[in-house]
């Protein structure tokens, strides 16, 4: 009930915005729903350009306005009396307003009935899978994307909630868009990675190839433009993106199962192990600072953890999903 009372207040202030008759307090309410997100702003620009084609077509000045109020007045048994300082012609405007937004978002609430969603889960491994358009998404290891059966003309949206790598069929005509929690990307056809970990307070963008828009729901005017080889964060903290070069290709390696590692310390390549092979992985303080350089090439866990194990000198204990690397030192 209360997100439905919200709903008709913020129906009875675009009303009020489109008649010119709206308080100052109220415009500000406005305002600030419409900066919630690019849903909220995409709708009220719609409400406004249906208002301007309805006021091209003067149908105001067809109706007799005051024998329609006198009309509505024997209807409802009005007094005039209790009508001191009421304009029949403002009001029949804010009705006409108020039926026009109504008629709005009554279609979109059908044309959503009207497109069923479907999840792609990625439970305990990688799993790819082609969307509606042709475009391709990985999913890694507890991800979800959520997407429409079939996409709208005008775009391609879907949501994410974990790490995914897309490969995106070119459109300029129907921009592909992921909503990422807070975070927003769009794109008209080319190959990136996103991270959007519930619970962690960065989001994640690197462009492989092409180039992508990322921004905020909060502030969609602050696009910032990423090109092939750049990894975007945006961290909820400090609201704002970075932006930085890219060079390592491991962020993929889930996908790829190509990793390697540069005087790299146990502990980051631990860490990214992880990600990989959808491991849970403790390192003792005594080794975690030992480096090591190695590639693997589509290598087994096992075979992985076999190779730190001889170049390394540590011990490995497997229980299940679970693994734990000891040792004495760092091998000189």
């Amino acid at each position: 009930m209360k997100e439905e009372q919200k709903n008709n207040e913020i129906l009875k202030l675009i009303a009020g915005s489109l008649t010119n008759e709206i308080s100052l307090e109220n415009r500000k309410k406005l305002d600030k729903w419409i900066l919630e997100s690019s849903e909220n702003h995409a709708l009220y620009n719609n409400y406004v350009k249906t208002w301007k084609l309805f006021n091209q077509t003067e149908l105001t000045n067809e109706i007799n306005i005051d024998a329609e109020w006198n009309h509505l007045k024997r209807l409802t048994r009005i007094s005039d009396k209790k009508l001191t300082g009421f304009k029949p012609a403002i009001f029949m405007r804010y009705a006409a307003a108020i039926i026009i937004i109504v008629s709005i978002t009554t279609l979109a609430y059908i044309f959503t009935l009207k497109t069923p969603q479907k999840e792609l889960v990625a439970k305990i491994q990688m799993i790819e899978n082609t969307l509606p358009d042709g475009s391709v998404v990985s999913l890694n290891s507890g991800s979800k994307l959520t997407y429409p059966e079939t996409f709208r003309s005008d775009k391609r949206k879907v949501s994410l909630s974990g790490e995914a790598f897309f490969e995106v069929t070119s459109n300029p005509l129907q921009p592909f868009i992921i909503d990422a929690g807070n975070v927003i990307i769009e794109v008209v056809g080319t190959s990136f990675y996103v991270r959007s970990i519930p619970g962690e307070i960065n989001v994640e963008v690197i462009v492989k190839t092409g180039k992508v828009a990322v921004y905020t729901k909060n502030n969609p005017s602050q696009k910032k433009l990423l090109i092939q080889g750049e990894h975007g964060i945006f961290n909820f903290n400090e609201t704002n993106i970075e932006k930085l070069p890219e060079n390592n290709e491991n962020y993929i390696g889930w996908k790829t199962h190509k990793l390697s590692f540069k005087n790299e310390t146990l502990k980051n390549v631990v860490h990214t192990l992880e990600r990989t092979y959808n491991k849970n992985i403790s390192v003792s303080s005594s080794v975690s600072n030992c480096t090591i350089t190695v590639t693997f090439n589509n290598q087994s866990f096992d075979a992985v953890i076999n190779v730190l194990k001889a170049t390394l000198n540590i011990q490995i204990i497997q229980k299940e999903n679970y693994v734990e690397i000891s040792g004495q030192g760092c091998r000189l």
